[in-house]
């Protein structure tokens, strides 16, 4: 990612690069799209026959359908939009905004034991899921004009501030763990890919300081530690069939399911009583139980095919804002549905993050769809990409 290992392509492989990653972009979103759609209906369906309504799985559907226009309106945004100030830093300080919301008691709401919600009368959002796309503009935009080679100190200082002032109001405002691990994990793959190099002498502050982060963090809520003591429980023994934990439930739903699954609407382990968040951080268990491994495997590939599309743009894209950009939102989506698979499978502590695009929530799927978007919009942006496109795209209507 550095200015000075940057590989020189021609015009050609670059359009045929750019074609290939947003042909395989575009099919891998629906995909998923169509997958979460489903999969909700799914997961809330006990529910849904209890309480006589489908109204939650309706809205899903309604926010798919939402997704897929603010794909196409992102993509539309003209790449030299995004590489503005009043652009990347604007996007990045309304996020900010919206995030410093939960501290007004008002506006405020708590799920799951984290403030993380804002109620705006006629809607709640979650301002974390905005404030990941706006935060990876900001430090793209930092990273593309005060280059490493060019001036460290001001790259460093700069996009550390940002860093820390997005943190500081994720963590002290909400106490989201979850949610601050997605942050940290990107941001460092980020600052890697970037070519920052932290000086020695801020190493071990900088540590030392995040140690007594996470250990506040952990002592903030008691839930915090009883989840890593059912995790340390969990990991050395078989599933408890007295007082079954969430990650019990789980792993008998992957039981269950086996290689072929149950059967799309059969799964057992979603019904109320049993797994809790089904339809939201826990349905990749709802897939694994009704559409067994096959299913499962199909969801891991599309996050895998995702992550190479956003890769291979990086690898061929001539401009260095878009190459932060897009391998910072390829980082996000593929960290957080990693996390959320190791935890519902039990290799992590239950700590609440949604899976992209799939996980019933309208703040998380259009955060997810105006990223997908705005990397469509990097794709299209080198010379002559968008007129083949044009071209070539009735002759794929036809076939």
């Amino acid at each position: 990612m550095n200015d000075l290992h940057v590989v020189k392509h021609s015009d050609d492989e670059i359009r045929n690069a750019m074609q290939l990653a947003i042909l395989v972009l575009v099919s891998i979103t629906c995909l998923l799209l169509i997958i979460g759609v489903v999969m909700v209906y799914s997961a809330v369906s006990p529910s849904a026959i209890r309480y006589g309504s489908f109204e939650k799985a309706h809205t899903q559907l309604i926010y798919g359908l939402l997704a897929v226009c603010v794909v196409v309106a992102f993509a539309l945004v003209p790449f030299r939009w995004y590489r503005t100030k009043i652009m990347a830093l604007g996007f990045f300080i309304l996020a900010l905004f919206l995030q410093a919301l939960v501290f007004i008691p008002a506006l405020s709401v708590s799920v799951g034991g984290n403030t993380n919600w804002v109620n705006l009368k006629f809607f709640s959002l979650q301002p974390s899921e905005f404030l990941k796309l706006g935060l990876i503009m900001a430090i793209s935009y930092i990273f593309f004009r005060h280059p490493l080679e060019k001036n460290k100190k001001k790259r460093f200082g700069y996009a550390g501030a940002a860093t820390i002032v997005a943190l500081g109001v994720l963590l002290v405002g909400t106490g989201d763990m979850g949610t601050a691990l997605v942050f940290f994990a990107f941001l460092v793959g980020m600052f890697v890919l970037g070519g920052v190099s932290i000086p020695r002498k801020y190493m071990i502050p900088g540590f030392g300081l995040a140690g007594i982060g996470v250990v506040l963090l952990l002592l903030i809520g008691n839930s915090r530690i009883e989840r890593i003591k059912l995790w340390k429980e969990n990991f050395f023994s078989t599933p408890r069939t007295m007082q079954p934990t969430q990650v019990d439930y789980s792993l008998w739903a992957f039981g269950s399911g086996g290689i072929g699954g149950t059967g799309l609407g059969s799964g057992v382990e979603k019904w109320p009583g049993s797994m809790a968040e089904a339809q939201t951080d826990f349905i990749f268990a709802v897939i694994g139980e009704e559409l067994g491994l096959f299913g499962s495997l199909i969801v891991v590939l599309a996050f895998v095919t995702f992550g190479w599309s956003c890769m291979h743009i990086v690898r061929y894209h001539p401009d260095n804002f878009a190459r932060y950009l897009v391998s910072g939102i390829g980082l996000w989506i593929v960290v957080q549905a990693v996390f959320n698979m190791l935890v519902v499978t039990g290799l992590l502590p239950v700590f609440g993050v949604t899976l992209p695009f799939i996980s019933q929530g309208g703040s998380s799927l259009l955060a997810n769809a105006m990223a997908v978007g705005v990397v469509m919009a990097c794709a299209l942006s080198p010379r002559g990409v968008k007129e083949s496109l044009v071209a070539h795209i009735p002759g794929l209507l036809k076939k």
